[in-house]
């Protein structure tokens, strides 16, 4: 079998150079793909050249091939089932998942002169970066090619419903088999939902993260852990289902947290909190890729823009609201976001919670964010707590938010950036409606002061 493989943000060919001999001995004929703007000078390279040149790969087969995405690149995979759906054996993604129509490709990170460079290794902290050393991670970052923001900023155009019909193998390096099929049957990953993902057969494997080492250095989402397991478990014929990997340890966050009786100070975001919102934003490498917290205000995905500078407009403006805490010595350790419908417009579940809108909110809390050496020390509740305080000193009203049940199951801490239900009812919310698997509508009336 042909099979093209396409690594992810920051990578070319060569990420797969330890899997491509593997392949051949199992008599496939891997292709690694260096595509434009990988390496080659250009920053001008567009979302839909790279796309080009991974159809014009998959046109030279002499069979229908398997297409392999790492990471970002598993939309890149995914947009070459949809535009040659009769000609893909099967999508094989490796530790991601495909973006929707609409979507931007892998605006993460602020561009700099034209390219997205690699942020260095903040973002990665946790199972994605678990298992290497200081001299792996001096290594990665060294080759790291940065990516152009024409491909960066590139959205994602799905057209085929025959897209739908090509078999789909999940390779899961640092989320488990249970959480993929959770997100799946949630509806947060819409086109994995229609498309033919039968149970994956699951079996166990060492412990490796989204970022693994090999000879070369380079980050390449564990192929020779996963990859080769991968296949040879799809060519068997017993075994053409899709395949997804068990990561074995068990995470646990409270193992090294201070005491939790610390005393905080709760201060509105505004002009004279900025320095220290920004202080912690930086600390923490952009928050959740570069966000800086305005993934539901107005501006998210807009392209050319910069989204500290967006921020700080809002704030400086009066148009961006949050309870910040800080501890004891003034630093900001974490915030609850909250604001108008209107100023925080995007919602998670925002297709389910249409078909039946509850009574239209005066408020909305729609985001927590403790940074990672302080987290188990209450700060969520705290920034919670001022917030609704905040919230009660500008008129009080209806505040509403979306946020996720966890008693029962596991539910990694760094995906609950909309806190939980449990916290929220514990401050005085109550159920309203079930619009995700684990998702729902909350909300309660604060009194004005």
């Amino acid at each position: 079998m042909d099979i093209l493989l396409i690594a992810g943000l920051w990578l070319d060919g060569s990420a797969w150079d330890d899997v491509v001999p593997t392949l051949e001995a199992l008599g496939h004929r891997p292709v690694p793909l260096t595509l434009p703007g990988q390496g080659d000078g250009s920053a001008s390279a567009t979302l839909e050249d790279q796309v080009a040149a991974v159809l014009a790969a998959m046109d030279s087969s002499s069979e229908k091939p398997m297409v392999v995405g790492h990471s970002a690149a598993c939309t890149l995979a995914w947009l070459a089932a949809d535009a040659r759906p009769e000609k893909v054996a099967k999508v094989a993604l490796i530790g991601g998942f495909p973006s929707a129509d609409g979507e931007p490709y892998a605006d993460l990170f602020e561009p700099k002169d034209g390219v997205m460079p690699f942020p260095g290794w903040g973002p990665f902290e946790g199972p994605d970066s678990a298992d290497l050393d200081e001299e792996a991670r001096r290594s990665i970052a060294s080759a790291a090619i940065p990516v152009p923001e024409g491909v960066t900023k590139g959205v994602v155009r799905l057209a085929d419903e025959r897209r739908f019909d090509v078999p789909v193998v999940l390779v899961c390096p640092e989320f488990t088999p249970a959480q993929a099929q959770e997100w799946i049957g949630a509806g947060d990953v819409p086109e994995l939902a229609k498309a033919r993902l039968p149970r994956p057969d699951i079996a166990p494997q060492p412990r490796a993260g989204h970022v693994a080492r090999h000879r070369r250095g380079l980050p390449c989402g564990s192929p020779d852990h996963f990859l080769y397991a991968g296949f040879t478990a799809v060519d068997r014929p017993a075994k053409r289902r899709a395949v997804a990997r068990v990561e074995l340890a068990s995470r646990e966050e409270g193992s090294a947290r201070k005491d939790s009786r610390m005393s905080y100070t709760i201060r509105p975001l505004d002009a004279s909190t900025w320095p220290d919102f920004a202080e912690l934003v930086e600390r923490n490498n952009g928050i959740f890729g570069g966000c800086w917290c305005i993934g539901y205000h107005p501006e998210r995905g807009q392209k050319g823009i910069s989204y500290r500078a967006v921020k700080e407009d809002r704030v400086r403006a009066g148009r961006a609201h949050a309870a910040l805490v800080l501890d004891e010595d003034g630093a900001a350790q974490g915030w609850c976001q909250y604001g108008s419908p209107e100023e925080l417009p995007g919602i998670k579940h925002k297709r389910e919670y249409e078909k039946d809108a509850p009574p239209h909110p005066g408020w909305r809390i729609t985001c927590f964010y403790v940074d990672k050496k302080h987290r188990g020390q209450g700060i969520a509740r705290a920034a919670l707590e001022g917030a609704l305080d905040q919230i009660a000193h500008a008129d009080g009203g209806l505040v509403e938010a979306i946020s996720e049940v966890t008693t029962g199951r596991e539910a990694p801490g760094r995906f609950l950036f909309s806190a939980t239900v449990e916290l929220l009812e514990q401050c005085g919310f109550t159920r309203c409606r079930q619009v995700g698997k684990h998702a729902w509508i909350v909300s309660r009336v604060v009194d004005r002061v």
